[in-house]
């Protein structure tokens, strides 16, 4: 069950601590995250053992394949993108996950656990504004075949399109307007994916290493290999959603706008808030309720 959104222009956090451990997909290693209680106004913040704490922020993300890579004070951090995702989806502003090491677990390949640890925290207002980022004109990066977009609206809404050339695959297409539950029931669940014929070659990389059928939709010639299938006839394309709003999350603010996108990857997202926060006036830090602007 979903808790309830926080009040208008409420910050939120964690009533208490929970943990969470698993294996990291690209390492390979176990790895382990504690969910914990923050000071108001401290972000989504790493933390490692004495190292400086590393912020979840656009201006923290090195590059990196297969993953969003946060690098600073000393230290980096992969895969923490689904978690980011679920900390969107719930508005929880405020928290310190403290790591044991270079990644975060990859669970079941989706959102969906780190969104019942943090329902197991007990999210709770805590005192203070939470502005939010208004978009206020149109940005685009990309060009044709793989191209985003952000553009004005009253609330946060993502529109994807995807395109393999696997037959199982095809294009898919999803829009949804992010709230909790919807989140919840429609997004979160949905793992990362893979290509059979691919694995080798990014083990030889060093990747997905701590990857199998048990955190990953892998598919073969014929569709996917799971034992159990698949979550949703377009899992695919939901997974891509998810990881765009857990990018989106690196903004530092709540959204509110329209989010569209052809064939998006980590490094797209990345661009197109580097390209927001870059052009002046197309962002305005606000009030939620504040009334949009018309694009200029």
């Amino acid at each position: 069950m979903i808790a309830g959104a926080p009040g208008p222009g409420q910050r939120r956090g964690l009533a208490r601590e929970v943990g969470v451990s698993g294996v990291a997909l690209h390492g390979g290693q176990a790895a382990r995250a504690r969910l914990r209680p923050a000071p108001v106004g401290s972000g989504r913040v790493f933390t490692w053992g004495d190292r400086p704490p590393l912020l979840a922020h656009i201006d923290a993300v090195e590059a990196g394949a297969y993953a969003t890579l946060l690098a600073g004070q000393g230290w980096r951090l992969r895969t923490v993108e689904h978690l980011l995702a679920a900390c969107a989806a719930l508005d929880i502003d405020d928290v310190e996950i403290a790591v044991d090491g270079d990644e975060l677990p990859v669970l079941d390949g989706s959102a969906g656990p780190w969104l019942r640890a943090l329902q197991a925290a007990g999210p709770v207002d805590r005192p203070g504004a939470r502005p939010c980022a208004h978009v206020r004109q149109p940005v685009t990066v990309g060009g044709p075949g793989r191209w985003a977009r952000l553009s004005p609206g009253p609330g946060l809404v993502i529109a994807i399109s995807t395109r393999f050339s696997h037959p199982a695959l095809g294009q898919q297409q999803l829009e949804i307007a992010i709230d909790g539950p919807r989140f919840a029931q429609e997004i979160a669940d949905a793992r990362t994916f893979g290509f059979l014929h691919e694995v080798e070659a990014l083990r030889a990389r060093g990747l997905v290493r701590g990857g199998s059928l048990d955190n990953a939709v892998v598919y073969g010639p014929d569709g996917p290999i799971n034992p159990g299938g698949l979550r949703w006839p377009d899992e695919v394309v939901r997974h891509k959603l998810l990881d765009v709003l857990g990018d989106l999350a690196l903004l530092g603010h709540p959204l509110v706008g329209r989010v569209e996108a052809e064939c998006p990857g980590h490094s797209l997202t990345h661009a197109l808030l580097r390209a927001a926060l870059a052009q002046p006036g197309a962002l305005e830090i606000a009030p939620p309720g504040c009334t949009p602007a018309p694009s200029g």
